[in-house]
């Protein structure tokens, strides 16, 4: 049940950051950063008690519907009400976009290389008592599991935010 979970959880925050490279002409639409208790990090597109929200537009454009209106481009197409945004109002929330995400991806790789010397030490740690006892205990092995656990999320959030930047 538990790696259900952890897996859930990978894959909502490979859905949220997919979802990032759709929303591009509504910025005030919100992704939502949540870290929990164990300090894995879920990215989402709902607000959620404790969730941080990213912010992605001008400041100036997440205002008022004048500022909105402001962006907007070109007239309405065939598809609709649907605005456009121009080229350099989008380049720079690419460039925002992207700066982002490098700094989401550099605390992720800094959490990455946290967790496996936490595993490496606790392994280490396990070895050192079962040579001297010759037998490790049942805690002991439940730690080692789940900084694995931790790793493996850390690793795949590190190659989601890494394809996210190729993307763009």
């Amino acid at each position: 049940m538990r790696q259900r979970d952890i897996m859930l959880s990978a894959l909502t925050a490979i859905t949220a950051l997919m979802a990032l490279l759709a929303v591009t002409t509504d910025v005030r639409a919100g992704i939502y950063k949540l870290v929990d208790e164990e300090g894995r990090v879920t990215y989402t597109n709902t607000p959620a008690r404790g969730a941080q929200k990213l912010q992605f537009g001008a400041p100036e454009a997440s205002g008022s519907r004048a500022a909105v209106k402001a962006v907007v481009a070109t007239p309405p197409t065939s598809m609709g009400n649907f605005p456009k945004v121009n080229a350099i109002q989008q380049k720079r929330r690419d460039d925002q976009r992207r700066q982002i995400l490098e700094n989401e991806l550099a605390e992720e790789t800094k959490r990455l290389l946290e967790m496996q010397q936490a595993l490496d030490d606790a392994k280490r740690s396990l070895q050192v008592q079962t040579n001297s006892t010759k037998a490790g205990s049942l805690s002991d092995d439940e730690r080692i599991v789940q900084l694995r656990k931790q790793v493996a999320s850390h690793e795949r959030n590190v190659m989601a935010l890494r394809i996210e930047l190729e993307r763009l």
